[in-house]
């Protein structure tokens, strides 16, 4: 057996981020413009803003995962790894941002989406980024190798009666 980091980590950060930050989202639009949804309102919309983040979020996740590989098959130490996918992942949602909304302004009269949607996935990507753990597992070697499927002697003897 060999220590292997955990691939998950990228997928386990994005889906958990593409489902808290809307509710950030959607607490923060409330709060500024001083109005109750109803439950169910609140639930669609809710579902419309995952849905739209997932999809658009989807080529930050490939990025980022194509990135961690990248940066732990150079790196062995864990708490570097997780530094640098956070920062890259934070510039990622930046600009993915600035891409779909075409601007990261506030305007003084009235919400701006477009900064209030960055801030929301950044404060809920860095919450999730720092909260998951990237773990250290144990993963049997190569079963493509012939030694995978090798048993040695000591096992062969120990099962047969004689």
């Amino acid at each position: 057996m060999k220590g292997n980091v955990d691939n998950y980590y990228p997928l386990k950060v994005w889906g958990l981020t593409v489902l808290i930050a809307p509710i950030i989202f959607i607490i923060i639009m409330m709060d500024d413009s001083n109005r109750l949804l109803k439950f169910s309102d609140l639930i669609y919309l809710l579902e419309i803003v995952v849905l739209i983040g997932g999809i658009y979020s989807f080529p930050t996740l490939i990025i980022s995962y194509i990135l961690f590989v990248l940066t732990k098959k150079r790196l062995q130490n864990l708490l570097r790894i997780k530094t640098i996918f956070i920062a890259l992942v934070f510039i990622m949602i930046i600009m993915t941002n600035y891409l779909f909304w075409g601007r990261i302004t506030y305007h003084i009269h009235g919400t701006d989406e477009s900064l209030i949607s960055t801030i929301a996935y950044c404060i809920a990507f860095l919450i999730v980024g720092i909260l998951c753990k990237i773990k250290l597992e144990s993963i049997p070697l190569n079963p493509l190798k012939k030694s995978f499927w090798l048993v040695s002697n000591e096992e062969i003897t120990s099962d047969i009666d004689i």
